[in-house]
């Protein structure tokens, strides 16, 4: 495969998720304005930031994206061989990625916490100020069960047969995390974003199954969107529970991954080796980079 055909696979695929951002953002803010004008009241209710955030994403962007990638970007390949996991693997999956979460986060602490103190304000959590704002069952509904599943679906399984067959695991897991943190749009989420959707697609590919990743999913943003803030809550004793919790996560995390089998590591075999230059200079993946970049630097700036 020339250069150029490799180069055009990926920025096709850059186009896509571009058109899906730039949507999803733009039709946001026209939902909000539509909103002020007739239905203020709205602005108000504790669901109004999930649902000017995921009507558009999941009722117009979505389907959209899913019938662009479907069209100009074909699948080369099925699925392999799919094989379940047992109550053991899924929690010691768990584990690692739950303790991969925290320490990427206290990394991300740290460095928001130097650039609030250049900024002289703090710099916004997007994730806290939504789950913050808003009801626990909106919270259950569209943060720990239409989020996890939406993501997987647009992340991890629409790429994985266009991307693996000729570019290899390697090349899939860090165009699809890369995309996957870079989408967040704030640095608070970025590096934890791209580890553990490294871990979730490579989950996926060792079992093809996309319910696991899913399910994994759903368990991470229940434990952080629910489980830890009720803890919190709780006072004293619900902050020590809450520590000695990511302290073993954690612990687990780096034991677990210390001793990861063949499975876990990454093949870099494939059938048309690519260049990391081929894919982030292909016009729809720079595209991508740049909206992407720019929304990170504006909630920096906020």
């Amino acid at each position: 495969m020339q250069k150029a055909e490799k180069s055009k696979i990926f920025s096709r695929l850059g186009w896509c998720y571009f058109g899906l951002l730039l949507g999803t953002q733009l039709l946001g803010g026209a939902l909000s304005l539509l909103l002020a004008v007739w239905a203020p009241w709205v602005i108000e209710a504790d669901y109004f930031l999930w649902l000017v955030s995921y009507v558009p994403l999941y009722g117009f962007c979505a389907p959209l994206f899913v019938w662009a990638v479907r069209r100009f970007v074909p699948v080369q390949a099925g699925m392999a061989e799919q094989r379940r996991l047992t109550p053991v693997e899924l929690l010691r999956c768990y584990v690692l990625m739950m303790g991969t979460v925290y320490v990427f986060n206290i990394v991300s602490v740290m460095i928001t916490g130097v650039i609030s103190q250049l900024k002289g304000e703090q710099v916004v959590n997007p994730l806290e100020m939504l789950a913050g704002s808003s009801g626990i069952w909106y919270n259950v509904l569209f943060g720990c069960l239409i989020a996890p599943i939406g993501e997987e679906l647009l992340f991890r399984f629409m790429p994985r047969g266009r991307i693996v067959p000729q570019f290899g695991e390697r090349t899939y897991l860090i165009v699809t995390s890369g995309i996957f943190a870079l989408y967040h749009g704030n640095l608070s989420q970025l590096l934890y974003a791209f580890a553990v959707g490294w871990l979730l697609g490579l989950l996926y590919l060792r079992t093809g199954r996309i319910a696991y990743s899913m399910g994994l999913h759903i368990a991470i943003n229940l434990t952080g969107i629910l489980l830890g803030p009720w803890l919190v809550q709780k006072g004293m004793l619900g902050l020590a529970v809450m520590l000695l919790f990511e302290i073993v996560c954690m612990i687990g995390a780096a034991v677990i991954w210390a001793r990861r089998g063949k499975e876990a590591r990454v093949s870099r075999m494939a059938a048309q080796p690519v260049r990391f230059v081929q894919i982030v200079t292909a016009p729809g993946i720079l595209a991508f980079l740049i909206l992407s970049g720019m929304m990170i630097v504006m909630m920096l700036l906020m």
